[in-house]
């Protein structure tokens, strides 16, 4: 009998909101078949007043390639983050969503 081979690979996000921002994340899936496509999709939300905030998706606390950003927010404002992985993850992914003012 043949072994039947699990292809699916785990996601676990922490989520870190420092000084004047909180982040809501919308959608990621806990786990995806190796090598599928997805996304994961936060909102951010600036709790102060008119900043330059900054964001990004870090493995081993460094920023995972193409996943930072950093724009001005005004007062309450909302914005709506993608990071799209197209080729997937072939390892579980174990990372930190940190978002943050500049100081």
């Amino acid at each position: 009998m043949a072994d039947i081979v699990d292809d699916t690979r785990s996601i676990a996000i922490n989520v870190i909101a420092q000084g004047g921002a909180s982040i809501v994340v919308t959608n990621y899936p806990s786990d995806v078949m190796s090598g599928a496509p997805f996304d994961l999709i936060y909102s951010v939300t600036n709790l102060g007043g008119i900043d330059t905030l900054w964001g990004g998706l870090y493995k081993d606390g460094l920023p995972i390639s193409g996943t930072e950003w950093a724009e001005q927010f005004t007062t309450g404002e909302t914005k709506e983050k993608i990071i799209t992985f197209p080729s997937g993850i072939t390892e579980p992914l174990i990372a930190e969503l940190k978002v943050g003012h500049e100081e």
